[in-house]
């Protein structure tokens, strides 16, 4: 995905399990939904996209 958003091709490097490292993970939204009333507005795609925009454009001013 972060290919697609960014326009370049990713270098992916793999290393051993590293100390603390959570063996599972799964995001329950739901609860949130329910308790919290909270609905997400913006989709991971979108959400990443403006994430890459806003770092890409720091690092531009930031020269």
């Amino acid at each position: 995905m972060m290919e697609s958003i960014s326009g370049m091709k990713g270098k992916v490097r793999t290393f051993g399990r590293q100390q603390g490292d959570v063996c599972h993970t799964e995001a329950q939204t739901a609860r949130a939904c329910k308790r919290l009333g909270f609905v997400p507005r913006i989709a991971l795609e979108e959400g990443l996209a403006r994430e890459w925009d806003w770092m890409r454009d720091s690092v531009k001013t930031s020269d």
